[in-house]
């Protein structure tokens, strides 16, 4: 038969049998639509350019036929995945990012435990409430940062207080009190001039040492003077026990005058007047007039009684006389003698 001769019409239905086809001689333009049924398919002859878009529904898949390997990169998309599918299991490292955690997503039970830094927590976010009790320690203040208004009254205690840092301008009027000096702490430096008076001297604490040498040397003088003084006055009253004697040129009674003019603008009188009780009293007032009143009242006066039941002290003084209480010191008859008397101080312009 010569090519070509044998025609369709020339055949009988199912005369050509498989035998009868050479190897890839059958195309798709001689299959009918839906002459290949799933009995006609090879194991694994459909491969991804056989497969329709969207043509392998769920339907189509078997349970776990569907592997890793099956599925091109990028294949499988949000909306290809069933809510919940996705495990941490199948999450890669990092592969969670700012961007796919929602606002307030991560919670205090999500963060590990040390993981929040300081890099972290914006500024001044973490206020009081934030603060466990005690968890704020010296090393977390920094210098300068606790202020007056922050300290509680009376929380500032002995021990905190550095060495030196009381000054004066911190101590309040009147904070000072006896109980707060040490012994010994307050020097003649620290005396202002003219506060010390006879309030503040112990009895007997004014010693000869302590006075101005020319105070000392005047009140030596006159001691010595008062002792020679009394000596010639009781040699005066021995005298007057005598006979008369014819009067004889002498040397001057009283050698203290030389010690007042050693002195420049000193002045020295002195006298004695008489006294008397008249009755039971037990003291009197005996006042003793200068010549030439003294500057002021601060000149220093002696005195004495002659009578060994009376003494001899000073009640008041002014610059232009003194008064003298004489005190009876024991019951006797009415004593009566004389007052001798000295007074030394700067005279009067």
């Amino acid at each position: 038969m010569a090519d070509g001769s044998v025609i369709a019409s020339k055949l009988a239905d199912g005369v050509v049998t498989t035998s009868k086809l050479a190897e890839g001689s059958v195309e798709s333009a001689a299959l009918a639509d839906g002459s290949v049924i799933a009995s006609k398919l090879a194991a694994g002859s459909v491969d991804t350019f056989a497969i329709a878009d969207g043509s392998v529904t769920p339907e189509k898949l078997s349970a776990d036929s569907l592997r890793a390997f099956a599925l091109a990169e990028g294949s499988v998309t949000a909306d290809k995945l069933a809510e919940g599918s996705v495990k941490t299991s199948a999450l890669a490292f990092f592969a969670v990012g700012t961007n796919q955690l929602e606002n307030s997503a991560v919670t205090f039970d999500k963060l590990a435990a040390a993981s929040v830094g300081s890099i972290h927590i914006e500024e001044r976010s973490v206020d009081g409430g934030k603060l466990a009790e005690g968890s704020v320690n010296a090393g977390h203040i920094s210098q300068g940062a606790i202020l007056a208004y922050h300290l509680g009254e009376g929380s500032v205690e002995r021990e905190a207080l550095g060495e030196w840092s009381v000054t004066g301008s911190k101590l309040a009027p009147g904070a000072v009190g006896f109980e707060q000096l040490a012994d010994g702490a307050v020097g003649g430096d620290k005396l202002q001039a003219e506060s010390v008076n006879s309030l503040h001297l112990a009895a007997g604490a004014v010693t000869f040492d302590k006075l101005a040498p020319e105070v000392g040397g005047l009140l030596a003088d006159l001691g010595g003077a008062l002792q020679a003084t009394k000596l010639q006055l009781a040699q005066a009253e021995i005298k007057l026990e005598q006979p008369v004697q014819p009067v004889q040129p002498q040397q001057p009674a009283f050698p203290m005058l030389a010690v007042a003019a050693a002195v420049p603008g000193v002045a020295l009188t002195f006298g004695h007047v008489d006294y008397a009780f008249g009755g039971i009293e037990d003291r009197i007032e005996v006042s003793v007039s200068f010549d030439a009143p003294y500057a002021d009242d601060a000149y220093v006066v002696f005195a004495m009684a002659d009578h060994p039941g009376c003494i001899c002290s000073l009640k008041e003084k002014s610059a232009e006389k003194a008064t003298f209480d004489v005190c009876r010191t024991r019951l006797s008859p009415a004593p009566n003698g004389r007052i001798q008397w000295m007074a030394v101080g700067l005279k009067s312009n």
